[in-house]
């Protein structure tokens, strides 16, 4: 998720991309957007669920094992559709 989410304009990511300090929780910043109205616009859109982290002014998504690919091109798309 971080490596497809980089390249986007608009989008900054808060989570480390380091390999050894990484885990599943990708935490970035959509330009343009406030946290909790991208959760909103992401849920109402297209059923993703992320969180708001209002301490860092951003959202979160958790992946996990059970996600897959296409769930996370899903998301990447619909991030990359609201920088537009």
């Amino acid at each position: 998720l971080k490596e497809l989410l980089t390249p986007i304009q608009g989008v900054t990511l808060a989570s480390p991309t380091n390999q050894s300090m990484s885990c599943g929780l990708t935490t970035f910043r959509i330009s343009g957007w406030e946290p909790d109205q991208a959760v909103s616009k992401l849920w109402e859109d297209h059923k993703i669920v992320i969180r708001q982290v209002r301490e860092l002014t951003a959202v979160r998504a958790s992946t996990h094992v059970f996600n897959t690919e296409d769930e996370v091109d899903q998301l990447v798309q619909a991030v990359s559709d609201m920088v537009r």
